[in-house]
């Protein structure tokens, strides 16, 4: 929601790749379910993208928390991508939490959100 990536760019996303020294995500890998890792399809999808202020701290602690350091940095896994129902669930729960509820938007929905 915050950096504008696609659903399969945050699944293909490698730990490497995310540098909260200089606040950038690196777009290279995508991510299918039949053909796994694959490099992004046009030479402007692979791109730099900014890390908001208010993004770092939650991506730091994510980073934190998670049990390897090098792999996907969103994984359930570190070689195992998340699952997107998962993620949805998830949304959902917090968006339903909210007095009055939140009407739900998807991935590619939030992608929208972010403004550069």
């Amino acid at each position: 929601m915050y950096a504008g990536a696609r659903r399969g760019e945050l699944q293909a996303l490698e730990d490497k790749n995310v540098d909260l020294d200089s606040n950038e995500i690196r777009v290279e890998w995508g991510w299918y379910e039949q053909a796994g890792r694959v490099a992004v399809k046009t030479e402007a999808a692979e791109r730099t993208l900014p890390i908001p202020k208010v993004l770092r701290p939650i991506l730091l602690e994510h980073r934190m928390r998670r049990g390897w350091r090098d792999g996907l940095f969103f994984g359930r896994l570190a070689d195992r991508p998340f699952v997107p129902s998962t993620i949805r669930q998830h949304a959902r729960d917090a968006w339903e939490a909210q007095d009055p509820p939140l009407r739900p938007i998807g991935l590619h929905e939030c992608r929208h959100t972010c403004s550069r």
